[in-house]
């Protein structure tokens, strides 16, 4: 297998949330705690994009934002910079579902031929789940220069991949309080059925 990394981004100001995504609850974890867990069997060199203050304690490299608060073109093009392998595994924190397999699958899927192989749910795609290769990078750079903040802009002079996810959990994307109250009523549900089968 091409060597890994891992880029989790948990820069973002959680307006819509009105807390912090990254430490939310989620089982005996957080969101982010929960996307280092599925990452790690797979790859130990992970980057943290967002503030050093907020995230050093994990024990991981921070990657801080060239210029602050600009969004996810800004994010990605300022962690790129500091990766050597020839693929890195971009996930966004609130997406607390995700499973070590479930990242296996787009790493099965990722050719060669693309830039970067990214996951689709309920019809809409998601970049910020996904496996960038190195020929990606130039592009972000590129938007980096020329102020250029639309993810899917950059995406699109890209060689993409979209599969679509076929996992138990789901991809919900958590922006809001009454989505994370959604996604843990889910969870719970689908914990107390687990344990039902095994009784």
């Amino acid at each position: 297998m091409k060597s890994l990394a891992a880029i989790i981004l948990a820069g973002g100001k959680s307006t819509r949330m009105g807390s912090d995504k990254a430490f939310l609850p989620w089982g005996e974890t957080t969101f982010l705690g929960q996307i280092i867990n599925a990452v790690l069997p797979l790859t130990g060199e992970i980057y943290l994009s967002g503030d050093d203050a907020r995230l050093r304690d994990f024990g991981f490299t921070v990657i801080e934002d060239v210029r602050p608060n600009e969004g996810p073109v800004v994010a990605l093009a300022s962690c790129f910079r500091h990766i050597k392998t020839d693929m890195v595994l971009v996930l966004s924190c609130d997406v607390p579902q995700l499973k070590t397999e479930d990242v296996e699958v787009l790493l099965n899927a990722h050719k060669a031929e693309f830039d970067l192989t990214m996951f689709s749910f309920k019809n809409r795609a998601l970049p910020l789940v996904a496996i960038y290769s190195r020929s990606s990078f130039s592009a972000f750079e590129v938007a980096l220069k020329s102020g250029e903040r639309k993810l899917f802009n950059v995406l699109e002079k890209l060689r993409t991949q979209t599969i679509l996810y076929e996992g138990e959990g789901g991809l919900e994307n958590v922006n809001t309080r009454e989505e994370f109250e959604m996604i843990v009523s889910q969870r719970n549900t689908e914990g107390s059925q687990s344990y039902t089968e095994k009784d």
